[in-house]
């Protein structure tokens, strides 16, 4: 199978409860824009999964209030990989 790694274009599905549903896309297609710009030599530009080279990321905060209710809930997380290289 293809390796692509970062590379990979992927969608992180979470099921709250078996109903709310959330679509999570952490592709960056931004990363030709970093400081050095066109001064940084290798694969700096290339969009990736997650990240950017040099850049510095938060992490992803997500407001899922409307979808747990009071006491036990249940989260499946799936993931959907596409490799477009």
């Amino acid at each position: 199978e293809d390796h692509c790694g970062e590379f990979c274009h992927s969608i992180y599905k979470l099921d709250f409860n078996k109903g709310k549903k959330f679509n999570v896309v952490l592709w960056r297609d931004d990363c030709k824009d970093n400081p050095w710009g066109p001064n940084e030599e290798g694969t700096w530009d290339y969009a990736r999964n997650g990240w950017c080279p040099g850049s510095v990321e938060p992490g992803l905060f997500m407001d899922v209030t409307e979808a747990v209710r009071e006491g036990q809930n249940e989260l499946q997380v799936d993931m959907q990989v596409q490799n477009e290289m």
